[in-house]
């Protein structure tokens, strides 16, 4: 019966370190998920600058064409 007991704690505890390298994992991916997000985030709005600035210089040469 000792043994068992030793055992299934054994046991348990081995779970335990799984259980806290798996949460550590977890905490890993969601970290560079969220920076891996920002980045997008950030190219998106630089992108749009880029558009922004793309559309407004279109504007200039095309009312330059008109005149």
């Amino acid at each position: 019966m000792s043994a068992e007991v030793a055992h299934l704690h054994s046991q348990l505890e081995k779970g335990e370190v799984v259980k806290l390298n798996l949460e550590y994992e977890l905490a890993k991916v969601r970290k560079e998920l969220s920076a891996a997000h920002q980045l997008r985030l950030e190219h998106d709005a630089a992108s749009a600058e880029t558009v922004k600035n793309l559309q407004r210089m279109l504007t200039i040469v095309l009312d330059k064409i008109k005149n």
